[in-house]
């Protein structure tokens, strides 16, 4: 068996794959699906209508049906759509 590469599946409702460690992908039902990339870039799908995305934590977005969007860089920009509309800006700056 190769260790690169590993797959699970359990009666198609549960699936988990894992190449090297690097990349994962885990998949319930086609519901909640989740990818991460050596930890670093992270996304999280739930039915296509809750989605979350994190780059090293530092770059996060988080969308609810395309209608509410989050965005933060680094905790110091902020900003919250809804909609399309931009609602919310914070921006802080720690010297």
């Amino acid at each position: 068996m190769n260790a690169g590469l590993e797959l699970v599946s359990l009666a198609g409702m549960l699936e988990f794959v894992s190449l090297a460690g690097m990349l994962e992908f885990v998949s319930l039902a086609g519901m909640l699906e989740f990818v991460s990339l050596a930890g670093m870039l992270e996304f999280v799908s739930l039915a296509g209508m809750l989605e979350f995305v994190s780059l090293a934590g530092m770059l996060e977005f988080v969308s609810l049906a395309g209608m509410l969007e989050f965005v933060s860089l680094a905790g110091m920009l902020e900003f919250v759509l809804l909609a399309g509309m931009l609602e919310l800006v914070s921006f802080s700056w720690n010297a």
